[in-house]
């Protein structure tokens, strides 16, 4: 998922920002010995990402831009165990 937003703050300077989000869905396998191997072995991580998207557009003359940018992404969290 992902929206943007843009926004024109003056005649010369525009305000962009946009925030993404996805889900992530990866499958793992336990490694086991063959006679102990269960079902349990396998199983599904779903990991949340998002990230925010922010940029700042200047044109100071009609030859010269000012662009600020940035960007932020926590670490991504996950539905996995911590041992």
């Amino acid at each position: 998922m992902s929206a943007k937003i843009d926004h024109q703050l003056t005649k010369n300077n525009q305000l962009t920002a946009r925030i993404t989000c996805s889900a992530t869905c990866r499958t793992i396998l336990l490694v086991q010995i063959a006679p102990i191997a269960t079902l349990d072995s396998f199983g599904v991580i779903v990991v949340h990402d998002t990230g925010l998207n922010v940029s700042d557009t200047w044109s100071v003359t009609p030859t010269t831009v000012n662009e600020f940018r940035f960007y932020f992404s926590p670490e991504p969290k996950s539905n996995a165990s911590e041992e």
